[in-house]
């Protein structure tokens, strides 16, 4: 049987990818950057299932101290941080990313999560849990027990992430070996490992001339060990990090020197 990967998107951006957030629902994805030199931040929505994208134009008077709360088509929510000195949030307010505008806010309110039809919300003020409609921003008090409520269903992220075995561990030796023999090359400090339907999805780091850096690399193989992908993802890094790609319903997505996200079908 043949196997074979479809690219569906590479896409360059200017700034650095800060996050990346899926909706299962729609199968999108929405992708946070960050351009540190002018402190703004900027979203695209990309569609899974064509490879189309899209920048969301929204416009925030300080979109710098916000952060994203959760992503649900057409909803965005965000909070924001009123003081840059504490790393307490506050607030929730929500974007159409259809209309591209501010839906509603509550400013004095607290994010705590999301479900199908409403965000849940905690107010210190008042000590007090309310549900957020998300299409009006309507607020209703709810208990603490609305998780048994079966019309509060709550979102869960359908991702896959890969298994991070560090170098003092035996399954390292026993997939680093199995990368040697492939790619005549020595793994170092940690690799990311996953296993997914007729794939194996690696990736893996290696020390430049000077070993002072590390050269992070991902492959992709079958099942019978034939080369699907090689992938190089970020140069002179100074350590290793976590999710260097994730499998979001069947597509593996990763991320190539900070600011290029690439898309592949696992068909």
């Amino acid at each position: 049987m043949n196997i074979a990967l479809k690219e569906t998107l590479d896409l360059a951006v200017t700034g650095q990818i800060w996050r990346i957030y899926y909706d299962q629902f729609s199968n999108n994805l929405l992708v946070e950057i960050r351009k540190a030199t002018v402190r703004q931040t900027s979203f695209i929505i990309i569609n899974l299932d064509n490879g189309k994208y899209e920048e969301l134009k929204i416009k925030l008077e300080n979109n710098w101290w916000i952060g994203v709360c959760a992503f649900k088509m057409p909803y965005l929510i965000i909070n924001h941080y009123p003081d840059p000195a504490l790393p307490e949030s506050k607030g929730v307010i929500c974007y159409s990313c259809n209309i591209h505008a501010l839906l509603w806010q509550h400013l004095s309110l607290h994010f705590v999560e999301i479900t199908d039809h409403f965000v849940i919300a905690f107010s210190k003020d008042s000590n007090k849990n309310f549900g957020i409609n998300l299409e009006t921003g309507l607020l209703k008090e709810i208990d603490d027990n609305y998780q048994e409520n079966p019309n509060h269903l709550l979102l869960r992220n359908l991702m896959v992430n890969p298994v991070v075995y560090q170098d003092n561990c035996m399954d390292f030796s026993n997939i680093a070996e199995f990368i040697k023999k492939k790619l005549s090359v020595v793994p170092r400090k940690a690799i990311e490992y996953l296993e997914f339907t007729q794939y194996i999805i690696i990736s893996f780091y290696i020390y430049g001339t000077n070993d002072l850096v590390l050269y992070n690399t991902l492959v992709v193989y079958s099942r019978n060990g034939e080369l699907l992908l090689k992938v190089d993802l970020a140069v002179d890094k100074k350590g290793v990090g976590e999710n260097t790609f994730t499998v979001f319903n069947t597509s593996l997505v990763f991320i190539k020197n900070t600011n290029q996200i690439a898309v592949y079908e696992l068909g």
